[in-house]
């Protein structure tokens, strides 16, 4: 059993090697045509450099967010710019980063780590959160928790209600990374969001 284990990780892992550099040489070509520009070859590069980060998604050049990253990728995140990490799991989640705060700060980044447990959203659980991206304005910020759910529903949140973003068009992002559970359309209506 563990043999077909191992030989099935090592088929997902070349299947995946082998999209990666169809991904890269894709790239490489239309940089070369001149089809996308040097500033959209770097942002592609950038999403390249985090496609170990599951669900990663990058909203800005100063702002992103994914699932629990590890160890090697807090240290990519780093090079390329980011400042600030902002963790909202709580500790016990199933896939968290022992000692990530400590790793974080080794690393030279800012870390913020403010648990919600989304089984019992509060309102002070978003007016923290937009007071803690409110405090990090200009600085290139990255948010996770377990999966990017959290995360992107409360950066949907904050980019309508804090960023001025239209909430049809922040509501679009938000399907791409992922589709919200009804109890966060509840929480939504709480600050006077209205689509679905």
């Amino acid at each position: 059993m563990g043999q077909i284990c191992k030989m099935e990780q090592n088929r997902q892992n070349t299947t995946i090697t082998r999209h990666v550099k169809q991904l890269n040489n894709s790239i490489i070509e239309l940089a070369q045509t001149k089809l996308i520009t040097i500033n959209t070859f770097q942002q592609l590069n950038e999403l390249y450099r985090h496609m170990n980060i599951e669900n990663f998604f990058q909203y800005t050049d100063q702002l992103a967010a994914g699932a629990q990253p590890s160890m090697d990728d807090i240290i990519d995140l780093k090079n390329d710019g980011y400042e600030v990490i902002i963790n909202i799991s709580p500790s016990s989640t199933r896939n968290a980063l022992k000692n990530e705060a400590e790793i974080t700060e080794k690393t030279g980044l800012y870390y913020v780590h403010f648990p919600i447990d989304c089984s019992n959203l509060k309102t002070l659980h978003y007016k923290t959160f937009e007071g803690i991206m409110n405090g990090l304005s200009g600085k290139k910020i990255f948010v996770h928790c377990g999966a990017n759910i959290k995360s992107s529903n409360l950066i949907h949140m904050y980019r309508v209600l804090a960023g001025n973003t239209d909430e049809a068009e922040s509501l679009k992002t938000l399907y791409q990374i992922q589709q919200p559970e009804e109890k966060w359309f509840e929480y939504f209506r709480q600050f006077g969001l209205k689509k679905k």
